[in-house]
């Protein structure tokens, strides 16, 4: 899938927006003792790697990963044993899957991941999650490490006729704005199938991430000036050492020293958040770029992992020194447990959206519906866009192996686009429009607030925010943010970002 938002400002005063959890809950023993559970199935990408059952996987194998109370990396009991998944709206598709792997970030043990030949064995991968009920087959014990596909005759018939996918469709639409001096532009929407466009690319960060060597130039004359991997994305930021803003009880720290900043085994980046169990506050990273960008680049970011977990505030923005008058730009943000990622622009006085851009909106609506005001000092959601995606952020995109966020930033306007792993186009330069905007000197900044006026406040009280479904409140048994993040480091093990890589383009 493509998600285009193109984001058309004229004259535009500028903008920004100082940046907008799920508990891993401990059960009881006897948990492990369940036959039939009720909870979220995700899909992830196998890309052949390393299973917890130690066994190699493929996106055509019919497996399951179960969470931490059933498998874990030490606890191998239930690998190979059976398991039969049902739509709990539709007990009758069902399929049955052989344990393979532990599903560390599925936050609540009764959910799971399907590998991607068993999700569609109940569903297209549209939807991103689905609600199931799954229970262990009563002779599904094995001896072997072999992975078998088994599936129930009714899956194998939902198979059959799912076989060939239907054509993806690409949806571009521009969101026009008005100035003080009421100029309008009409938003207009084209779509085109799929097809057309080029092949897409499901490269695994081993193999160097969703966007590879291929992409240094375009038709539309963008040139790779600056790609970042590895080491060099590290170096390319400095940290701000300080106390979080927002009200958030995060400690921002330097992330080398902190050892919150580091290379994992594939190279990719990870930005961690400190685990001590109990703090006064609890140690985070903010990077940010000793660069400054003016109109005329545009950004890829790879990012295979984003932090998901009931109090964190993960964002990748930019902002100018003088906010809101410089400028602010929100390319991946969201809270807890959202599942939607929220793509905004934050100015200051004179920016509105068009009524024609509200009509026209698709694949995104309006974070406040009825606020088209993008002046941060009227409102602090901005011009805020809440993606239909649920699987653009967080848990399910964590299992769907990541994706590809772009920005493209010139002096005709401002665009977003996002594509999950697998759907990231071969030619991704060609495929972008020509977009807006007057913002300037804007700092690239990565960080993971903890709590504050977006994740804690009455969000954390919230049910079916940004697609998360239960409240932080419910989730963990805390009505108090604060109380919850301060104390409860152990939530927070293994919630990082991970990226594969920025590639910085110029035209």
């Amino acid at each position: 899938m493509r998600l285009s938002l193109q984001f058309t400002l004229l004259a535009l005063a500028s903008s920004v927006f100082a940046s907008h959890g799920f508990k891993r809950h401990p059960k009881r023993s006897s948990r492990l003792q369940a036959r039939s559970e009720t909870g979220i199935a995700y899909y992830g990408f196998q890309n052949s790697t390393m299973t917890a059952c130690g066994v190699y996987s493929n996106d055509t194998d019919y497996i399951v990963g179960l969470g931490t109370d059933y498998v874990t990396w030490e606890s191998k009991d239930n690998c190979f044993k059976t398991v039969t998944v049902s739509l709990r709206d539709d007990p009758s598709k069902s399929v049955d899957v052989t344990v393979t792997d532990a599903c560390k970030d599925c936050g609540d043990s009764a959910n799971v991941y399907l590998s991607v030949a068993a999700f569609e064995a109940l569903s297209e991968l549209t939807p991103g999650v689905l609600n199931v009920t799954w229970s262990f087959a009563d002779d599904s014990a094995s001896t072997t490490s072999q992975v078998v596909a088994i599936t129930s005759s009714e899956a194998a018939t939902t198979i059959e006729t799912t076989s060939e996918a239907a054509p993806t469709t690409e949806a571009t639409t521009t969101f026009a704005t008005t100035t003080e001096d009421q100029n309008t532009y009409v938003a207009t929407t084209t779509s085109t199938s799929s097809s057309s466009a080029a092949a897409s690319t499901s490269a695994s960060s081993s193999s160097g991430g969703n966007v590879g060597t291929s992409y240094t130039t375009s038709s539309d004359g963008w040139t790779l000036k600056t790609p970042l991997k590895g080491q060099d994305l590290i170096d390319y930021f400095h940290y701000d050492v300080e106390a979080a803003d927002n009200d958030g009880v995060a400690n921002y720290v330097d992330g080398g020293s902190s050892g919150l900043v580091y290379l994992d085994g594939d190279e990719n980046v990870i930005i961690a958040i400190d685990t001590a169990e109990t703090v006064a506050l609890r140690n985070s990273v903010r990077m940010v770029s000793s660069t400054t960008f003016n109109p005329g680049y545009l950004f890829l970011f790879d990012i295979k992992e984003i932090p998901a977990a009931c109090g964190t505030w993960p964002a990748v923005w930019f902002t100018g020194s003088n906010w809101p008058e410089d400028g602010e730009i929100d390319v991946v943000e969201g809270v807890n447990y959202y599942t939607k990622n929220i793509v905004s622009i934050h100015s200051g006085d004179g920016c509105t959206m068009s009524s024609s851009t509200l009509s026209s909106l698709v694949q995104a609506s309006l974070v406040v519906q009825g606020d088209s005001n993008c002046n941060a000092d009227v409102s602090t959601t901005g011009c805020g866009l809440s993606l239909d995606s649920t699987s653009s952020f967080g848990l399910p995109f964590n299992q769907a192996d990541g994706g590809v966020y772009a920005l493209q930033f010139t002096e005709s306007g401002i665009s977003m686009y996002f594509w999950n792993t697998g759907s990231v186009p071969d030619d991704i330069l060609l495929t972008l429009a020509t977009p807006t905007s007057h913002f300037k000197d804007l700092m690239m900044v990565i960080n993971t607030n903890l709590g504050g006026t977006f994740a804690g406040a009455d969000i954390w009280s919230t049910e079916n925010a940004g697609g998360q479904g239960s409240s932080c409140a419910e989730i963990t048994g805390n009505s108090d943010a604060a109380n919850y993040i301060l104390n409860t480091g152990s939530a927070y093990t293994d919630v990082h970002f991970s990226f594969r890589g920025i590639y910085i383009y110029t035209q």
